[in-house]
């Protein structure tokens, strides 16, 4: 199950400091932590699990009316991140035009899926149970090729900017993807 540890929180707070320092007149930080898990079923034959997590940080910032974007995976390297995207900004002030974001009212929110069961906490077992489920339903005369995917995911963050917003998020995703090859008359469909 991902988090969003401490170091990262840290380091979103630490890229809008540094970018102030740097001359931006506008800066936003958002963390971003994924953790995943996959299964692929093959004509009934459980062929491939796998389980995924990333990380990351990224800045965008506003010098002198031009946009500066960077991000990293490494928290220790925000301030590097931060000096790119404002390096970048700075690059772009003659030749871009002046960028002018909308007034806003920002404040603190949060969002989340409506979760009754995590995703991480089915067992690997009964997921498969379920592949093998609709396995057997599509599994008719004709039908020469199986192909089950099964996915959940879970991603949390974390957004702030130099104008006060603090946003949290947790999205949970589950997926199935069910593809059948039909063969009529000689003929795949």
């Amino acid at each position: 199950m991902p988090s969003i540890r401490g170091e990262l929180l840290d380091a979103a707070e630490l890229a809008l400091r540094r970018a102030r320092i740097l001359g931006a007149t506008y800066s936003e930080a958002r963390v971003q932590v994924v953790g995943s898990n996959q299964l692929l079923m093959r004509n009934g034959i459980l062929e491939a699990f796998g389980t995924q997590s990333s990380a990351g940080i990224c800045v965008r910032v506003l010098v002198g009316g031009a946009m500066g974007f960077s991000s990293t995976n490494n928290p220790d390297k925000i301030g590097r991140a931060t000096e790119n995207a404002v390096g970048g900004a700075k690059a772009t002030m003659k030749a871009s035009k002046s960028i002018k974001l909308s007034d806003e009212d920002f404040a603190e929110a949060s969002f989340s899926s409506k979760v009754t069961q995590a995703p991480a906490d089915v067992p690997v077992e009964e997921k498969v149970e379920y592949m093998k489920e609709v396995e057997e339903s599509v599994a008719q005369k004709g039908i020469t090729a199986r192909v089950i995917s099964l996915s959940d995911s879970r991603e949390l963050t974390h957004f702030i900017n130099s104008d006060g917003a603090r946003v949290t998020g947790d999205v949970t995703r589950v997926e199935a993807r069910v593809m059948l090859t039909l063969v009529m008359g000689g003929r795949a469909m």
